[in-house]
């Protein structure tokens, strides 16, 4: 079974802690040691210069031999180093007042002892000189007199002078490393648990979503990223439940739709069938039969365009529209229906105006938008198709003197089967998309539509703004 998440950032984190911990502890140990061993250096350094000045002296007669003895012992057991002072006599070196090892300057330092005499400064540590059997901090100084270089004077520290002070600060990095990775593991099992509780929430929300249940949301904490992933999960499933509402609306809204035209038509073929209606009569039960026939086959073609429209299957062919000449084609369509109820109709638009879209779908939002117009308009009534220009675009209106709609419905009317008059069915409310498929359309163009009561009067607008240059473009 793989790792939870929860446990791959505790592994993760314990890592990287662990490995920087120890190789911030590895550096500074061989700082440390470094440092220890450099300032052992330069302490017997001085104390060389020192020792310098003293043989000076001696050999000046200013101090004797025993004082010159003390002196080095002293030296020798504050720097807990061994010193040695090398005469040169001939073409032989010998101890000035101090027995040296054997083999010390003629088998191990030789070579050193050498350069020394050439007035050059040796130093160097973690020597095994075999006559001492130890590892030693190494410093060899010329001994000088007036200038001129009369021997070699040599300290020799063992390490251990420097490991004891090195072992303890050892002790102290690796007690500090382990409180480090324990404090490290109590804050990062804090923060990945922080981190993967509401991750796991989400997961365990989404497997309710695929199940069907929207009804419970995701604890939103802070203003992190997983907070934002949080909020966006909520909203997603608050789309998801408002599509859910939406699609059994439009289940039941089509399955109303749908069961009123084809009771209609089974009652009238059954009773054909049965011969309750006359032979002389049938003709004109047929004919109600094709009218409801119709309807249903224009209730399934809005629904098949609406959906073409929301999936962007539809195909602008965009042009140069003469909105003047549109706009009467649209006013022609219902001037007769609009005679025979009393109601007129009126364009108003700027000579010459014109814009780019597809003028087919332009003048099918048009069309759909004065149908309802003229429908909701009482006689003597007026409907006013208006155009204008500026700035944002193309401002189209079409406006009507009828009743209005209830401020609570404006948000609304272009819901799909959304009518005003529930009491009507789709033989005198139409099928009820026609302002959903304009609102898509417009869409589709790049264009907001609106809805607002008339402040001038009674009466409703409906007004749509497309772009200039607009947004969409041939397919």
């Amino acid at each position: 079974m793989g790792r939870s998440l929860f446990q791959k950032l505790v592994l993760i984190y314990l890592t990287i802690t662990v490995l920087l911990t120890a190789a911030a502890s590895y550096g500074l140990s061989r700082y440390f040691a470094r440092y220890f061993v450099e300032q052992k250096q330069q302490q017997l350094l001085a104390q060389s210069a020192k020792i310098n000045e003293l043989t000076a002296d001696y050999r000046a007669g200013r101090i004797s031999g025993g004082e010159l003895k003390q002196a080095l012992e002293a030296i020798g057991y504050a720097t807990n180093a061994r010193v040695y002072v090398l005469n040169v006599r001939g073409e032989e070196l010998s101890a000035l007042e101090a027995r040296i090892p054997a083999g010390l300057a003629k088998r191990d330092l030789l070579h050193e002892i050498e350069r020394i005499l050439q007035g050059e400064t040796i130093v160097g540590s973690k020597r095994s000189l075999r006559s001492l059997d130890t590892p030693v901090v190494f410093i060899g100084t010329p001994l000088e007199t007036g200038g001129k270089v009369h021997g070699v004077i040599l300290l020799l520290a063992p390490l251990t002078a420097v490991e004891e002070p090195l072992s303890a600060v050892n002790r102290v990095l690796v007690r500090s490393a382990l409180l480090i990775v324990v404090i490290a593991l109590a804050v990062v099992f804090a923060v990945s648990r922080r981190i993967t509780r509401p991750i796991a929430a989400m997961g365990q929300a989404a497997e309710r979503v695929a199940a069907g249940d929207y009804s419970q949301e995701v604890a939103v904490q802070g203003s992190d990223e997983i907070a934002q992933l949080a909020r966006s999960f909520n909203t997603m499933q608050e789309r998801l439940r408002e599509t859910e509402r939406m699609r059994r609306e439009l289940i039941a809204d089509i399955s109303h739709e749908l069961r009123t035209p084809l009771t209609t038509i089974r009652g009238f073929v059954q009773a054909v069938l049965d011969g309750v209606i006359r032979p002389a009569e049938q003709p004109r039960y047929l004919g109600r039969v094709l009218e409801e026939t119709t309807r249903v086959t224009r209730l399934v073609s809005d629904l098949l365009e609406l959906a073409r429209i929301q999936a962007k299957a539809v195909r602008l062919e965009t042009d140069t529209v003469n909105i003047p000449a549109l706009l009467e084609e649209v006013a022609d369509s219902f001037r007769l229906d609009a005679a025979d109820k009393g109601v007129s109709l009126k364009t108003v638009v700027e000579p010459g105006a014109a814009v780019r879209a597809d003028r087919n779908r332009l003048k099918q939002v048009l069309l759909n938008l004065v149908h309802n117009a003229v429908r909701y308009t009482p006689p003597g009534g007026t409907v006013s198709l208006s155009v204008t220009s500026d700035s944002g675009g193309i401002r189209f209106s079409v406006a009507d003197t009828g009743s209005g709609v209830p401020e609570t419905e404006l948000s609304r009317i272009f819901e799909k089967f959304h009518r005003l008059d529930r009491s009507r069915d789709s033989g005198t409310g139409g099928t009820g998309l026609g302002l959903a498929i304009a609102k898509q359309l417009v869409i589709l163009h790049g264009g907001a539509i609106a809805a607002r009561n008339r402040t001038d009067g009674p009466g409703l607008a409906v007004s749509f703004r497309l772009p200039q240059p607009p947004t969409a473009t041939s397919q």
